[in-house]
């Protein structure tokens, strides 16, 4: 009976040995973690804030629940370098702080004040008999430091006729598990050193959209290029960048900054046209036929341009500006157009096609039996409809 029982009592004991194995191997630091659980306190720990932000405690799968992690995420207000010179509060519950390899600069009560560089380093907290790692990182995007601490740092105060609304910062490809003891033993970064930087937001502009006018401020010594030259970017580019050059090295800027629709009218054959479907379906239409060719021709070349207005300018401004493009180069006819009204436009206008011929326009798409706005064309602003149609009419009756 004795032999049973030992017999009975080592099967248990390697048994237990056999299930303590296999629960250390769940928690290995040879393996990268997968999962975080977050626990809502520490033993020691009142708070810790780093740069104004307030730490959150974890433990990962890999390591377990008997290590654990204080973490932060620094937001996108915040800077490389407010990473790198970290001012972190830790406020325990009574007993002093110590974070290996560091000294407080400052303390008040149970709150401790240290600068630590946590740029993919963490620090060993022992409160008491307990000892924690201190790890942070950045949400997504940083912001940029000034150009006398970052000198290929650039600002943008002003793109096209917008001085609000744009943005210049890094997006930053951030690992979850800072501080992963995995991580430490491998050397592996848990915050991407490599940034991508971005020109991004909305702006207003009057002229030609392949190209927009940019304010931007630089380091007295750092050079601008790439697609940026004499106050311009240039946007006939897929992915245009301003690149910043400073004693050798280089940093590029992607501009991802659009045109904003709202405060902005960007010329088309969806957004201007001139219609002549009355005229070609009228007895004068082979008279004609080559001022409406030189029209036509004119006008993609001037879709060509992308030439972009304020929504605040009128639909007649638009077509003084095709004018001016137009005359000379693509129109032979007269053209006749004032500040309020167009008349004549290469050679076609008022009694060209009868006596109750002219121009008229309408904002929308042009139909037989469309009505015209009640406004003079130099009146009605670009904002207010998507489509503007120009018109040769041979018989206005119907439109008003």
């Amino acid at each position: 009976m004795k032999k049973t029982c030992n017999k009975l009592l080592a099967f248990v004991l390697a048994l237990a040995m056999s299930l303590s194995v296999s629960v250390v191997a769940f928690a290995s630091e040879t393996t990268a973690p997968t999962s975080s659980t977050t626990v809502t306190a520490l033993d020691g720990i009142a708070s810790v804030n780093v740069e104004g932000v307030d730490a959150y405690y974890q433990y990962d799968d890999n390591t377990g629940s008997s290590v654990k992690y204080i973490r932060a995420k620094l937001g996108a207000t915040k800077t490389w370098e407010n990473l790198q010179s970290a001012r972190v509060a830790i406020t325990t519950t009574g007993a002093v702080p110590t974070v290996a390899g560091a000294t407080a600069t400052s303390s008040t009560g149970n709150e401790y004040i240290y600068t630590l560089n946590l740029l993919n380093t963490r620090y060993a907290v022992t409160v008491g008999s307990n000892t924690y790692y201190l790890a942070a990182g950045f949400e997504k995007n940083i912001a940029l430091s000034a150009n006398d601490v970052d000198p290929l740092a650039i600002t943008v105060s002003q793109l096209g006729s917008s001085t609000t609304g744009i943005n210049v910062y890094g997006s930053v490809v951030q690992n979850n598990y800072m501080g992963n003891t995995y991580y430490v033993n491998n050397g592996t970064n848990w915050t991407d050193t490599n940034v991508a930087y971005y020109i991004s937001g909305t702006y207003t502009w009057r002229g030609d959209s392949t190209s927009v006018t940019a304010n931007i401020g630089k380091n007295a010594a750092a050079t601008l290029g790439g697609n940026y030259s004499n106050g311009t970017i240039d946007l006939t580019v897929n992915r245009p960048t301003v690149t910043v050059a400073y004693n050798g090295q280089t940093r590029s800027y992607i501009v991802t900054a659009v045109l904003d629709t709202t405060t902005s009218f960007r010329v088309s054959a969806s957004t201007y046209a001139i219609n002549f479907d009355e005229l070609n379906d009228s007895e004068y239409a082979d008279e004609f036929e080559t001022n409406v060719a030189q029209i036509e021709t004119a006008l993609n070349a001037y879709y060509a341009k992308g030439k972009v207005f304020a929504a605040t300018d009128s639909v007649m401004d638009v077509m003084k500006d095709f004018i001016s493009f137009a005359q000379g180069t693509h129109f032979n006819g007269t053209t006749n157009c004032s500040d309020t009204y167009l008349a004549t436009l290469n050679g076609l206008g008022e009694f060209s096609a009868g006596q109750m011929s002219g121009w008229c326009y309408m904002d929308g798409a042009y139909t037989p039996t469309c009505k015209v706005p009640m406004v003079g064309a130099a009146d009605y602003a670009l904002g207010n409809a998507p489509l503007f149609t120009w018109f040769l009419t041979v018989d206005y009756t119907p439109h008003f």
